[in-house]
């Protein structure tokens, strides 16, 4: 039985760490310098640092390997590896952020290096104190000596230079992790801990094949790590740059357009059952261009909304980092063309790609679309909602609430100079003109169902798209409407903000319940679907400023129940309703608001609301507010004979965590009965204090 010297395991589990530590950010090293890119123009002032930058990631990576990979048989051999290759890595990881912001006259911002001759010496200059004494190492008292000299020389250079405070502490900080390891395999072997695999005499090819069998494993494990490091960096909050998503040719270089099965979704949220991350793995089903030919039926998508399971049409862009663009990486962050979406959401650039345009060639094509009720569930928006509740962003991406339905079946008049046809809209409300010449063309929907109305389109010959495609959706509306005027009883328009309300309480309303009259008065409610009833409410949270008219119920009722009720049946509309609005007389009322200990509160939101109005009974979101200056007072603007209620309000901020908040009591007044003043006390509780 072979037995272990004492304390020989824990040095063997400590070694053992640090070389699989070491691997691990060599790796991450490598993954980060695949993902870098570079600038292709000589003339940008980004071309040397990018490559520079990307340089020393790659170094960094591979130093950490290669010193890592050498410990196993020889420590002193990685330290000298670690501690050799520090100057390089860390002067190429320092110099691309080692400048200065400098702003020009006209206010613009410009980031200033140092050239690469100054940046160099003064990197030779910071060093030569540490390299010089390794040449004496056997020497100590020379070795010290030489050190005080060489710090001697570098420290005028160094205090005299305007860079040095740019460049020294990133120096220093990128040589700490090479020092740590360099020391820690150098110490060691002074201190006599065997080597973790002793050296066994091979035949040349055993050898030779043994380093090929390691350098494969390295570089598979380098590519797992360029695929982890793209999965990490994914994310669901991307830009959305809008603009038309139709093309027939590559946008740009690495475009990637195909359809893919996706076998795998990051598991994020459960949506109908099924996982939905910001990035998956995908079975390759149709390539129109883009991925690497050599490349595997899999690819790696990241950077938008996926939901495992389904196909999805795909119109992505290649990642450009050095080693990345090689790679079944396809980034589709949502912008511009550049997009992934069901399968079902992309027939009509489905279809433009499996039917090429032929040589001047140009073709319109679209789909005819139909309102549906409140509840029906049709294709998402493109722009997902922001939040923390990313459960709640993936849901509202797949199932949005619904906008309009496919009309099947549908007639299309086009109209140009040179006559008229009529076309018809296929199972999936889709239509489509082709081999157009240069001409102005009008289509006009006839087959309109009831109770709804369609605008005409019209397509001028200069405007005809330049890539010979366009996509136009037709459109229908509700015809029901509201409309009418506000008027001020001295004569004048009257500025109002108008909703509509479910009469019978349920909402939303669709598709448009609030508005607010125009200059002159008026007001329009379009696109009522058939079956509404609602009732019109005025000024919702009570008079203000700008607006100085209780909060009423057409014509003129203070509850809902004694409203006027307008009931939308088929294209029925209600037209020129007057209203008339009595200006209110205006109260002021000012608020101090105070510490527990009578000191004034600044910056104190104080709200208030009317009765019957909106937030009567949530104060903190009423959006009748002030805030009190830095005397703790706040003057209110009130308007009318109405019981209100005050509260203030106090944000605490906080560097660690989220935000609290100090409340005053709840204080119920009548317009008509004000105080002088009134002073509100602000709670230590964070809680609201009842009233």
């Amino acid at each position: 039985m072979r037995l272990i010297p004492s304390g020989a395991l824990p040095r063997r589990i400590l070694s053992w760490s640090a070389v699989v530590f070491g691997i691990l950010i060599g790796l991450l090293g490598v993954a980060g310098a695949s993902h870098g890119w570079v600038e292709g123009d000589p003339t940008v002032s980004d071309w040397l640092t990018t490559r520079i930058s990307v340089a020393g990631t790659g170094l960094f990576g591979m130093a950490f390997l290669v010193a890592s990979l050498t410990a196993v048989r020889s420590r002193r051999r990685a330290g000298l590896i670690f501690l050799g290759s520090a100057p390089f890595v860390a002067f190429l990881l320092s110099y691309p952020s080692a400048g200065y912001l400098v702003w020009e006259p006209d206010g613009s911002g410009v980031f200033q290096l140092p050239l690469l001759p100054t940046a160099v010496r003064l990197a030779c200059v910071y060093y030569l104190p540490f390299v010089a004494p390794l040449f004496f190492l056997r020497r100590r008292r020379r070795a010290l000596w030489v050190f005080l000299i060489a710090l001697a020389i570098a420290t005028p250079d160094l205090m005299w230079s305007r860079w040095t405070a740019a460049l020294l502490p990133r120096l220093a900080g990128w040589s700490t992790p090479f020092l740590l390891f360099g020391g820690f395999w150098l110490l060691t072997d002074r201190k006599g801990w065997p080597a973790l695999r002793s050296f066994q005499p091979r035949p040349v090819a055993a050898r030779i094949l043994r380093a090929l069998v390691q350098s494969l494993a390295v570089v598979l494990l380098a590519v797992v790590g360029i695929f982890a490091l793209a999965v990490a960096r994914s994310t669901l909050f991307t830009p959305d740059c809008s603009g038309s998503r139709l093309f027939v040719k590559p946008v740009g270089p690495g475009h990637a357009v195909f359809t893919a099965r996706l076998v795998w979704a990051g598991h994020t949220a459960k949506v109908n059952g099924r996982w939905a991350g910001d990035w998956a793995i995908g079975v390759v089903q149709e390539n129109f261009w883009g991925l690497p030919q050599w490349a595997p039926h899999l690819v790696l998508l990241t950077n938008h909304m996926y939901r495992e399971g389904e196909t999805f049409f795909i119109s992505g862009s290649r990642q450009h980092g050095i080693l990345t663009r090689f790679l079944p990486i396809v980034d589709a962050t949502d912008c511009g063309k550049i997009y992934a979406w069901p399968l079902a959401y992309a027939k009509i650039q489905l279809q433009l790609l499996r039917k090429p345009l032929r040589p001047g060639e140009s073709r319109i094509i679209g789909t005819v679309l139909s309102p549906l009720s409140p509840g029906s569930v049709s294709r998402p928006e493109r722009q997902a909602p922001r939040g923390d509740d990313r459960t709640a962003v993936y849901e509202w991406a797949f199932n949005s609430p619904a906008t309009d339905r496919p009309l099947t079946g549908a007639r299309i008049q086009v109209t140009s100079s040179s006559g008229a046809t009529i076309i018809s809209t296929d199972s999936d409300g889709m239509y489509e003109l082709v081999g157009l010449r240069p001409d102005n063309y009008t289509l006009k929907l006839l087959d309109v169902p009831p109770n709804q109305a369609a605008e005409d389109l019209v397509v001028k010959k200069e405007n005809m798209a330049a890539t010979g495609a366009d996509q136009l959706d037709i459109h229908t509306a509700w015809a029901g409407s509201i409309d009418g005027s506000i008027e001020d009883s001295g004569g004048g328009p009257a500025d109002v903000s108008l909703e509509l309300e479910n009469a019978d309480g349920m909402v939303p309303v669709y598709p448009n319940p609030a508005a607010r009259s125009a200059r002159d008065g008026s007001f329009r409610f379009p696109h009522l679907p058939t079956g509404g009833r609602y009732v019109l409410l005025i000024n919702s949270f009570g008079p203000w400023e700008d607006s100085p008219y209780s909060r009423m119920y057409y014509p003129a009722a203070k509850r809902r129940e004694d409203a006027r009720v307008f009931e939308i049946g088929g294209s029925r509309q209600f037209r020129d309703l007057h209203v008339v609005v009595t200006r209110q007389a205006r109260r002021a009322l000012q608020v101090r608001v105070k510490w527990p200990n009578g000191h004034p509160a600044d910056d104190t939101w104080v709200h208030f609301a009317y009765e019957h109005a909106e937030y009567y009974d949530r104060l903190e979101s009423s959006t009748l507010s002030r805030t009190a200056d830095r005397a703790g007072v706040a003057e209110l603007n009130l308007f009318g004979d109405a019981r209100i209620r005050v509260q203030a309000v106090k944000a605490i901020s906080s560097q660690t965590g989220p935000d609290s908040y100090r409340y005053s009591s709840v204080v119920e007044l009548e317009t008509n009965r004000l105080p002088p003043s009134l002073d509100l006390i602000l709670s230590s509780s964070q809680r609201p204090v009842s009233h």
